[in-house]
């Protein structure tokens, strides 16, 4: 393992005392106790090692394909990698707790003082403060992978239900949490796209498509053809008339009409983007532009062209043959293709865009486990029975289980059995359901599960943000991970604390 070197924080400045704002002062007394979770925990540690290990590891490959000795990490790469973690774990907590977006917290951080010293990033005695800018928050975001972010979390939940020789949690807690109870249910974490009309993916591509070119031929790359801002309304005539055709006479006959001149349109744009990326390919150097936006451009052509001959085949089948088109092989957008057509059939939401989470916690409300499903998630009662053998590779067994009338099944019933696990799975036939209401276990366990449905309101509109603005489903996956860990943080902070001499802990200096 590698030796890390002391990181000798700055001295900071002092907090000022504010009165007459009991808000302030309880905001400001939770984040000082998520730093002391933070610190007990040694979430910095684990962030610091992971780093740590991923530098070693790309001069191990470095080495290896240079044919030098490797490097070991220096003191001042130790170093950097030390502020970066500290940075990356305490500002993307602080954001998912206040929920805003990169952009204001970023300017509230620069402005609040509170939220520098918590961030590490103040400094006594200087008239300048560095904080990061909206681009390195994000970064800051993708830097950990869901993997060690679910390790992180596993961490903290299993200290927090854990004594120690005082009898008080290890994390500080007046009392450890119990991990005997498990609630688990399953949610939809919408993607941020409009309402899928089919023909409107056709729109999406022209409008990537020219903003590309237009990019591309600004550079000085050019190849004969009309202009893209032409195309743009083209396509935008085609898009008013393809609406106004509704409820008219013959309008299924006139919205043929005009998707086969919109496929027409695309058709021929699409020729002329493959002309400007091959040409973008040979010419970039010439032109003196930035790998890095040539690299980004092409990326975007690629992943238009890519889908646009299956939202060109699906806009097809459903308005000139008329014919449906399965859900599992729908494309509802061309920039979150791993959106999921889900149909819950709930009042204000029969059909949902986006993709299927199971969120289990316990009787705190600590989350336990999650799983954010990128395919078509199996059904309620599979998704239980994976969550209760994912909490079994971790070293936890709750002594009983309880869901709604979707987790229940008469194997998950057998294998709570065998697993001796409680079953407080509510029975989906009426004479069963009825008669389980009677025992007063089932029916305490079954009046908690409803509070689960809150824990997800919560998690989705006070942490994940309304609407969930992280693009791509590896993204999505990391920023989920990030809430829950703020959201356990959150929940463990608001505990009663051991001790009286606890109650107020000062932001580590």
């Amino acid at each position: 393992m590698t030796q890390l070197i002391p990181y000798q924080l700055r001295f900071r400045q002092e907090i000022p005392e504010v009165v007459g704002n009991i808000d302030y002062q309880l905001f400001r007394d939770k984040l000082e106790r998520i730093d002391e979770l933070i610190r007990k925990g040694n979430l910095d540690f684990e962030i610091i090692r992971y780093l740590v290990k991923e530098v070693e590891l790309k001069k191990k490959k470095d080495s290896r394909l240079s044919g030098k000795p490797e490097k070991p990490v220096s003191k001042k790469e130790m170093i950097h990698l030390q502020k970066i973690a500290r940075e990356a774990l305490r500002c993307t907590i602080s954001r998912q707790i206040i929920g805003e977006a990169y952009r204001t917290f970023s300017a509230h951080l620069a402005d609040s003082v509170l939220l520098q010293r918590f961030c590490g990033v103040d400094q006594w005695g200087s008239k300048t403060v560095k904080v990061p800018s909206k681009s390195r928050l994000q970064r800051y975001e993708q830097l950990i992978p869901e993997k060690h972010l679910r390790e992180l979390i596993m961490k903290v939940t299993t200290m927090a239900s854990q004594t120690g020789i005082t009898g008080a949690s290890n994390l500080g807690l007046a009392e450890a949490i119990s991990l005997d109870d498990y609630y688990g249910d399953l949610t939809v974490i919408k993607t941020t796209i409009h309402f899928p009309t089919d023909w409107v993916l056709l729109i999406d591509a022209t409008r990537t498509l020219c903003k590309a070119l237009l990019w591309i031929r600004k550079s000085g790359i050019k190849n004969r053809m009309k202009s893209p801002e032409e195309f743009m309304r083209q396509m935008n005539r085609l898009s008013m008339r393809m609406t106004h055709s509704r409820r008219r006479k013959e309008s299924k006959k006139t919205r043929k009409l005009v998707l086969r001149l919109m496929k027409k349109t695309v058709q021929l744009l699409r020729k002329h983007a493959e002309k400007h990326h091959q040409l973008l390919v040979d010419k970039w150097e010439e032109a003196e532009l930035k790998s890095g936006e040539v690299k980004q451009v092409l990326n975007r052509i690629d992943h238009v062209l890519s889908l646009l001959p299956k939202a060109v085949k699906q806009a097809h089948e459903r308005i000139i043959g008329e014919r449906s088109v399965k859900s599992s092989e729908k494309l509802v957008s061309l920039y979150e293709p791993d959106t999921r057509v889900i149909v819950r059939g709930k009042a204000g939401a029969e059909v949902e865009f986006g993709n299927m989470a199971f969120i289990s916690e316990q009787k705190n409300g600590v989350i336990t486990d999650w799983k954010l499903y990128k395919e078509q998630s199996p059904s309620d009662s599979a998704c239980l029975m994976e969550s209760l053998d994912r909490l079994k590779k971790e070293g936890l067994s709750p002594t009983q289980a309880t869901g709604d009338r979707g987790t229940f099944s008469k194997k998950n019933a057998k294998l709570l059995l065998k697993q001796g696990i409680q079953n407080n799975l509510c029975p989906r036939n009426v004479e069963q359901m009825r008669d389980r209401y009677q025992q007063e276990d089932f029916s305490r366990h079954q009046l908690r599960r409803g509070q689960t449905e809150g824990r997800m309101g919560i998690i989705k509109n006070c942490f994940l943000g309304s609407p969930f603005r992280n693009k791509g489903f590896e993204s999505r996956e990391k920023g989920l991970a990030w809430s829950i860990l703020a959201h356990n943080l959150w929940v463990l902070a608001r505990l009663p604390r051991a001790g009286l001499a606890n109650d107020i802990l000062p932001l580590a200096a």
